[in-house]
This record gives C-alpha cells, structure tokens and sequence, in this order.
C-alpha cells in the first residue's frame, strides 16, 4: 500500500501518514531542494522534484544524447518493442527459488539488469545463478511480450 503527497504541508501529511500506518509507503513531489530535504527528514521513502527532473534530464540530453535517445525508445508510451519494467515477487511466485538462468523455462526471456532485496544494497547486473525471492524488486529490460510475461509470473499465486 502506499500514498502520494502533493503541495503544502506534504511533510505534515507525510508524519501523520507515518504515525498512523508506520507500514506505508510515503512518495512525495517537492518544488525546491529544501522541499525534498524535508519530506525525505520526515520519512517519505521517494521524493521527486520535476524542477530537478527536469534539470537532470536536459544535462543528459547534452551530455549523453544516445542514452536519452534509447531510454525515449523503451518510453511505454512509444511503440518501440523494447522496454523496461520493474517487478516485485510476490511470496508465492512460481518463480520464487529459481536462478535467473532458469526464467525462460517459465517463458520469461529478458535481461535481469538489478535486483533490489530488502535493506541490502542493490545488486546490479546479476549472474545467471543469482536466486530470486518473494519481495525481491527485479527490474529487467526486454521485449514487451516478455516483460508481460514476467509481470504475470511474479504475481503469480
């Protein structure tokens, strides 16, 4: 479960959200950088700010123009066949268990590129014998067919 906190008083809304559900999880827009500060201070667990969004990406259209230029293709607004996608497995997914190296026995072919477990750091372009786990956060780059397929696999009960 999670909520979205927008405008004025994002961070008060963020305490009280926290204070009565402590299991949620808090996503924030702020409009300054002591906005983002703030709400981050006061639990939120994503803060985005579209000035800085917006900053950033202009200085990677300058500076890294093909990277934009393919993250635009596996936009899932466009009609480009790649795509990206994050997943999270559920406890009972039929993939739960398995190495990576296994998903396309389960009709999965993409590319695992991070897997995110809990509090431990992030593991980036994981090897084919890394095993995924219910709560696991998989985000994996393939055709959109695929990516679907993973979706269903990973809510799978």
């Amino acid at each position: 479960m999670g909520l979205i906190v927008l405008g004025v008083g994002a961070a008060f809304y963020t305490v009280v959200a926290l204070e009565l559900r402590p299991e949620i999880q808090i996503r924030a827009r702020a409009e300054s950088a002591a906005g983002v500060r703030r709400l981050k201070l006061s639990g939120a667990h994503q803060v985005v700010s579209p000035h800085q969004l917006g900053g950033e990406r202009i200085a990677n259209a300058l500076l890294r123009p093909g990277v934009v230029e393919f993250l635009e293709l596996a936009d899932s607004g466009t009609e480009g066949e790649v795509d990206l996608e994050e997943v999270v497995l559920s406890a009972r997914s039929p993939v739960g268990g398995i190495p990576l190296r296994k998903l396309p026995d389960h009709g999965v072919s993409i590319s695992v590129i991070a897997i995110k477990r809990g509090a431990e750091p992030i593991r980036l372009r994981p090897g084919p014998d890394e095993l995924l786990r219910g709560g696991d956060r998989v985000v994996a780059i393939g055709d959109r067919a695929n990516l679907a397929r993973l979706a269903k696999v990973a809510h799978a009960d």
